[in-house]
């Protein structure tokens, strides 16, 4: 949820994030379609990213060890190794996401009577805007780092399995375009419109890459399974 909608007053005041890792999934799912600013978009895209990375585990674990795809093995390991680390970051990310909004919904409160209390809020949301895109960003590197693994899953791993992987695909595109959305949102708000800019620049450019990256693996899943 972008700070604005914070800001006019349309969402629920914030109590402590929820937090994925700490609640059963119906519970995180009621926490999201609450009015409170968090969780919002940006932990649920890193969801997004964490879910497309487990099934990469698990298509990586079907691959490796059987003997049909034995050419295949030592790729299939290093798949799941790297699938299982990415599965837990976007989960910390998700959780982070939400973390990162606290200072935001603090900043927004401080008072604005006087000319220096303007200066001091304005410094101190854009650094908190700032701070706020970290997970968001991160998430996008994540994404693409997934799609490498998930790249040579769709061509090389379990064919039982393989629509899996196109599935964790588009799981990983839609992390991707959650998170560039997230780092819109907060820089929407910056004062500082150069470090805005910057922002935005860079999650676009990582959100494209992902978007062309996914498609070839879908596709690639797609004509393996057909």
């Amino acid at each position: 949820m972008s700070s604005e909608k914070l800001e006019s007053g349309e969402a629920a005041e914030p109590a402590a994030p929820a937090r994925v890792t700490d609640d059963t999934l119906e519970g995180y799912l009621d926490a999201v379609a609450s009015t409170a600013p968090v969780p919002g978009g940006g932990g649920v895209s890193a969801l997004a990213g964490s879910l497309a990375c487990a099934l990469g585990c698990m298509v990586a674990g079907l691959t490796a060890g059987k003997r049909a795809c034995a050419d295949f093995d030592d790729g299939a390991r290093e798949a799941l190794r790297s699938c299982e680390e990415l599965r837990r970051r976007m989960l910390e990310l998700s959780n982070a996401d939400a973390e990162g909004f606290v200072p935001v919904t603090a900043a927004l409160k401080l008072p604005r009577s006087t000319p220096e209390e303007a200066a001091a809020r304005v410094r101190a949301l854009d650094d908190a805007l700032l701070g706020a895109c970290d997970a968001p960003l991160e998430v996008l590197s994540l994404s693409l780092s997934a799609l490498g693994a998930l790249g040579a899953l769709a061509e090389r791993g379990n064919k039982i399995a393989v629509v899996d992987v196109g599935v964790a695909a588009s799981l990983a595109r839609t992390a991707a375009d959650g998170a560039a959305l997230t780092v819109h949102a907060n820089a929407r708000m910056m004062c500082d419109q150069s470090r805005a800019k910057e922002l935005r620049d860079r999650a676009d450019s990582l959100a494209g890459l992902a978007e062309v990256r996914s498609r070839e693996v879908y596709v690639t899943a797609k004509r393996r399974y057909l």
